[in-house]
């Protein structure tokens, strides 16, 4: 396991500066996350009032969304975007239906 100096040396050379900025000096290094907190290597949770990008709209680990991630890896890995499957055009539909339930998209 990688320890605290280098995670910080790997991250200012090799991360944009806008990944990077941190707020507190020596930066806190978190080991965790689950809902609305994050936790430290002592296991102390910090409620993230920073969460960015999807963080924000559905929590870390949120079991809803990995649970239909898994589904979906198991359904199909990969789609590549030169055809198209029904759970690619129903996206805008949600919930998904399992992809079991759906009726194969009609051909010309």
């Amino acid at each position: 396991m990688i320890n605290n100096a280098q995670l910080l040396a790997d991250e200012a050379k090799y991360c944009s500066f806008g990944d990077t900025v941190h707020y507190v000096n020596p930066p806190k290094i978190f080991s965790g996350c689950e809902g609305s907190y994050m936790y430290d290597e002592a296991g102390t949770p910090y409620l993230d009032l920073q969460m960015w990008y999807s963080a924000v709209n559905f929590g870390y680990k949120n079991k809803r969304l990995e649970q239909k991630m898994i589904e979906q890896l198991q359904t199909l890995p990969q789609a590549p975007r030169c055809s198209t499957w029904p759970p690619a055009t129903a996206m805008p539909h949600w919930p998904l239906p399992a992809a079991s339930a759906m009726s194969p998209r009609p051909t010309m």
